[in-house]
């Protein structure tokens, strides 16, 4: 599946301080700032994914 927002694409952010299952989140992984997915797997586990098959999900 092709990226949903392409590369070098001006987004606009709005900043909380939550995320709700499947929403699109702004995370930094390793310094880096992205977007992906968020979902919630209990209370404690969550899950970061993109809608690219190339990519695996990040627990």
């Amino acid at each position: 599946m092709e990226p949903l927002i392409p590369n070098g694409a001006i987004v606009t952010i709005h900043q909380q301080s939550t995320a709700e299952t499947d929403e699109i989140s702004v995370v930094m992984i390793n310094g880096e700032d992205t977007l992906k997915r968020f979902k919630e797997l209990g209370k404690v586990h969550i899950m970061l994914y993109t809608n690219d098959q190339k990519y695996e999900p990040i627990f």
